[in-house]
């Protein structure tokens, strides 16, 4: 008789290791970009923050969004902390970066974590597929710069 069970486990380990990780948002944590321009065309003042590199900030940011300093960095996640601190754990924070596509961002995902491990609970993210510039400011939704 020979025993299967040592190599059950290290090929469940080995398929476990090639599948994605789980990201740290649901589909119903997702925000489509028309959404939210018709939200802010509508007059309405979520509040929205930019979790990526300061530069594209200054250079088109969606209008009336905060600097919330770059999230795969520390020094971001300090600073996203300190915009949503004394906020309502209920709050709902819009987040986006629009660096890159989506699916390789380093910025999206340490700022979600960051934002629920601090309780927050209605956290959602812009769909930004593409980028930015793709998906939010070539289509005429609201933006701004600081140039």
């Amino acid at each position: 008789m020979t025993h299967r069970f040592p190599a059950l486990i290290l090929a469940a380990l080995t398929m476990t290791a090639a599948l994605p990780a789980a990201e740290p948002w649901t589909a119903s944590e997702l925000l489509p970009p028309a959404h939210l321009a018709k939200r802010l065309t509508a007059g309405e003042k979520p509040l929205v923050i930019f979790v990526g590199p300061q530069y594209l900030y200054r250079a088109k940011h969606i209008a009336g969004s905060l600097d919330g300093g770059m999230a795969s960095k520390p020094e971001g996640i300090t600073s996203l902390l300190a915009l949503v601190k004394g906020k309502a754990p209920g709050t709902e924070i819009i987040l986006y970066c629009g660096c890159c596509p989506m699916n390789v961002c380093p910025n999206i995902r340490p700022a979600v974590k960051a934002l629920k491990s601090a309780g927050f609970t209605k956290v959602r993210l812009l769909e930004l597929p593409t980028r930015l510039a793709q998906d939010w400011t070539e289509k005429g939704y609201p933006a701004e710069s600081l140039r």
